[in-house]
Order: C-alpha cells, then structure tokens, then sequence
C-alpha cells in the first residue's frame, strides 16, 4: 500500500503505541515503530519520516537523542510532537530546545493526534521550501558578486557556467561564449549530466551556427527553441533531449554568447527567471570589462 506520509513513532506504553499504530494505518499513515530509544536514529536516516511522534520519557538520554536530531543538518527539519502528561508551561518552554514542535496528552484524542500530525509536516514542507528558496537567492546573489570581483574572462564564463550546471542539473548544458575584443570564440564548454562530466571539445562547440545564430544578433531572447535548424545541428551531434531552451548573455546592444540547456523535463518558470538573471549578469559584466578596456587603450593613445 502506498502511504502518503510517514510516523516515526516510539512509546513507553505498548497497549497505547498499538491503538495509534492502527489508527494512523487506518488513515493511510505509514508508521515506522520504534522499539527503543537506540533504535530512533538509525531508523530517521534509514527510512526518512515525515514526523517523528515521541512517547516516551525525556531521560536524560532521551533528550541526548533529540539533541542529535535536532543538531544533524538532515533530520533537523523533521516535526516531533511529543506525547507527555501535565507537563508545565516552565517544561514546554524547556523542551522547544529539544526540536519538540507541539505536545500532546500520553494517551491522545486520535482525531486531534492525525489533525496535528497534519499540520506540523505541512507547516515543516513550507519552511523547507522558504529555506530553500531564500538558499537559492543567496547563492545567486554570490554569484554576481563573485562576478564583479573577477576579471579573467575564462574565469567569470566558468564561473555562470558551473553554477548553472550544479544548481540545476540540466541534462544537457552548451556554454559558448565570444571574446568581442577577439571576435573568437573563447569560452566553449558542454556538460552532460549522464556522465556528470564536461568537455572542452565536442562537435556541437564548433559548428558555425554559433556565430551566426546567435553572436550576430542582439535580438534573441530567453526562450524554449523551436528554431528546426538549430534543433537538427544539436541533435546530429547525438544530444538528445524532449525540450531545449536558449539564455543569449546580452548587455546592451552587444551579444557575447548563449547557454543551451537540454532537458527531458520542462524547465521550472523559477528557474527559467534566475537562470535568465544569471545569463543576463554575466553579459554585463563582459560588456563592464570590455568598456574599460577600450578606455584604457583611448587614455594610452591620448598619452
């Protein structure tokens, strides 16, 4: 049977830990029955819950153990309700520190245990997700940091392109970028995640429509490729992949090149945005350090 969600649970009392087993089963919980209190972290890394639901006394080993959990960067997120009788305002303010996220009576009204159980994973899924996205944002934004401190071209192109390709794992990902001050070029790069490796040379980085698709327009957008041509030049390479989407690194009237993500899944709108920020970045940035070098080059002929 497939189960949704799944309850860690351990208890002190075997009658009670039965009554909650069955009920959660009944209401399409898979439960995960801890034995002893040694058993709880090999079973959380194990079969990874969704909640944990603890009965048992808070020895002072028992807390040694929440501790652990709530210290250990994977199962820090997992929800505990804690199952405890009478327990004092001064002891559910003592026992937050712990990772225990709600408490209930030893013997629980069920319905009240399911609603609560409920809530805590999908208030845990929510924080998990503005966790991640706020991850994401500082990782962008590192970045674009990282990218006004360098000035190596190679280094910056490599800098979007590795970024791209370990933040999200495009099956396929085409990195080509010009040196305007060269008119070559410079950066090429593929990755290919089946073998999670990447390539210097490969025939996809020197046909010439690079140059004529792309390097010689500033009109391209961020967008999926419909364009057959193109389609057919990438897939004569052996690159094969359901959807293909083009992120031209534009600034201004300059285009510097193109990154061609393949994917057998369509392309997140999120990700579509950051990775369209990200392209768009690292084209001003080239043009930023073109324009100085030009200045440089008038200041010494003016000398």
């Amino acid at each position: 049977m497939f189960y949704k969600n799944k309850v860690l649970l351990i208890h002190k009392n075997s009658l009670i830990k039965e009554r909650i087993t069955n009920y959660l089963r009944e209401n399409e919980y898979g439960v995960i029955v801890a034995h002893n209190i040694d058993n709880i972290i090999n079973l959380t890394e194990g079969m990874q819950p969704d909640i944990i639901v603890w009965g048992e006394t808070l020895t002072a080993k028992a807390k040694n153990v929440l501790m652990d959990l709530k210290n250990h960067e994977q199962h820090k997120s997992i929800p505990i309700i804690a199952l405890i009788a009478d327990i004092e305002l001064f002891d559910r303010l003592e026992i937050e520190k712990y990772g225990i996220f709600d408490i209930l009576d030893t013997m629980p009204n069920l319905s009240e245990l399911k609603l609560k159980i409920r809530l805590n994973i999908n208030n845990a899924r929510q924080l998990n997700h503005y966790r991640h996205e706020i991850e994401r944002q500082r990782d962008i934004s590192d970045v674009q940091f990282d990218l006004f401190r360098l000035n190596d071209f190679n280094h910056i192109c490599e800098l979007v392109s590795d970024h791209i390709y370990e933040l999200y794992r495009p099956d396929i990902l085409i990195s080509v970028i010009s040196n305007n001050e060269t008119d070559e070029i410079e950066y090429k790069r593929l990755f290919l995640r089946e073998q999670d490796s990447s390539y210097n040379a490969h025939p996809i980085l020197d046909v010439p429509i690079w140059q004529d698709y792309f390097l010689s327009s500033n009109q391209a957008d961020s967008q999926k490729i419909k364009n057959k041509n193109l389609l057919n030049i990438i897939s004569s390479t052996n690159l094969n992949a359901r959807h293909f989407y083009q992120f031209p690194v534009i600034a201004g009237n300059t285009s510097w090149g193109v990154f061609i993500l393949g994917l057998d899944e369509r392309i997140s709108n999120q990700a579509f945005g950051e990775i369209t920020i990200l392209s768009g970045s690292l084209g001003l940035r080239l043009n930023n350090l073109s324009t100085k070098g030009e200045s440089k080059a008038r200041k010494r002929q003016d000398d």
